[in-house]
């Protein structure tokens, strides 16, 4: 891997069963442009952790669609986003 800042975190629970489980490796890169179909790991200002994949990415709000399809897509402001980065791995 090509990015110094890049790190790994290990699920402690199951995400979005069978793609993310508890055990897996996720390798986050925060260089990594971010961009419309990616996977990522979002933070918000109140520190609850959103995996998805990154629908729509406006100046007021981001759209991210569940990894699974059991949950609806989850519109935020963009005010309400502390970080968001790119998952470029998946270890199982």
């Amino acid at each position: 891997m090509d990015d110094a800042d890049a790190y790994a975190i290990e699920l402690d629970r199951d995400v979005a069963p069978p793609a993310y489980r508890s055990g897996d490796l996720v390798v986050l890169s925060p260089r990594a442009a971010v961009r419309r179909a990616d996977r990522v790991l979002l933070c918000t200002r109140s520190g609850e952790l959103l995996f998805g994949v990154l629908d729509r990415r406006t100046l007021n709000r981001v759209v991210l669609e569940p990894l699974d399809s059991e949950r609806p897509p989850r519109e935020l402001p963009q005010g309400d986003v502390a970080w968001m980065v790119r998952i470029v791995w998946l270890s199982q």
